[in-house]
């Protein structure tokens, strides 16, 4: 079983993820939840986010998990993302759930590689599957 850290979420859908890595993953993988940061930006205003589980897979790399268990959030037709509000209309989603974990785990790799001051080494790869 991987090394949890971070509290048990409190999403149905976000427990069940995190028993099924807690389940499947490797042992010396580490499984972050509820991972929220707060960075300022080049010109000042803070900019926030949150990922629901980071994963740490030593000799890999990372890579972040955003759960949409919702009934309420839905892809249509057309493969864009969607959320119906309280009066059942359909909103279309800013970002859909893979393009929220992309950025996530690119603004966290750049925090990262900031913190260990790897700048442009190449220490600490990021590599994507689309």
């Amino acid at each position: 079983m991987p090394r949890l850290i971070g509290p048990v979420p409190s999403d149905k859908w976000e427990r069940e993820v995190r028993r099924q890595l807690s389940k499947q993953l490797p042992d010396s993988w580490i499984v972050i939840c509820s991972v929220a940061w707060a960075l300022k930006d080049g010109f000042g205003p803070v900019k926030d986010g949150e990922a629901d589980f980071v994963i740490l897979a030593p000799d890999l790399g990372l890579a972040v998990v955003e759960v949409k268990g919702s009934k309420s959030v839905f892809v249509g037709e057309d493969g864009t993302w969607y959320r119906r509000d309280f009066s059942g209309r359909e909103i279309k989603l800013k970002e859909s759930p893979p393009e929220q974990a992309n950025r996530n785990l690119h603004t966290l790799t750049k925090v990262v590689k900031d913190e260990l001051s790897l700048g442009g080494s190449n220490a600490f790869m990021v590599y994507m599957h689309g």
